[in-house]
């Protein structure tokens, strides 16, 4: 498994153009994902550090691009990321909007931590899963091609099952999800 450096990540970056507050997002969203991956590793889970911080880092390489066109980023980005020759990456960044097996039981995963923390990351600042998905539901409720309230609605089934994930993961951290507001930056 190839898998970029945090630095060659940085460069991918910057190769196609992801303006910084993207990057400032992606940034954000790789402390929470580790902090969370850290600690399920020390209650026994088996993440793969480097692959999750690639993973975020990379995850809204092809968001501009979807602004413009309505397409699904994920998707795009993945198929970016594997033609630059990292699959496993791909594989990650492709789930980071909808899992593809959501109600999944055993050992977390890099996806699910992934989704999970790109949910709880604003911008660049880390808020509740309440906060962010009334902020989606302002900026995405017009979206290209689908009604507000097919919008709405996907967004309202999104959030339901990130709950249930938020229960999943805390359940293995022994921790609340509030704790992860501290790792806000000043």
């Amino acid at each position: 498994m190839v898998i970029p450096t945090q630095k060659e990540c940085y460069t991918i970056l910057n190769k196609y153009k992801v303006p910084i507050h993207i990057i400032r997002h992606s940034k954000t969203v790789s402390r929470v994902a580790i902090f969370i991956a850290k600690r399920a590793n020390l209650m026994g889970e088996d993440i793969d550090l480097l692959l999750l911080e690639a993973s975020c880092l990379l995850h809204d390489i092809t968001k501009m691009q979807s602004l413009k066109t309505g397409e699904d980023h994920a998707k795009t980005g993945g198929k970016l990321v594997k033609s630059l020759g990292y699959p496993e990456v791909a594989a990650i960044i492709e789930e980071h909007i909808i899992l593809k097996n959501p109600f999944r039981n055993g050992a977390l995963t890099e996806s699910e931590i992934l989704n999970y923390s790109d949910k709880r990351v604003k911008h660049d600042k880390i808020v509740t899963l309440k906060q962010r998905f009334e902020d989606l539901k302002i900026r995405y409720g017009d979206r290209i091609g689908r009604s507000r309230d097919e919008t709405i609605k996907r967004m309202l089934q999104l959030e339901k099952s990130s709950i249930r994930l938020e229960k999943r993961i805390f359940n293995i951290l022994k921790i609340s999800p509030d704790d992860l507001i501290s790792l806000n930056e000043e």
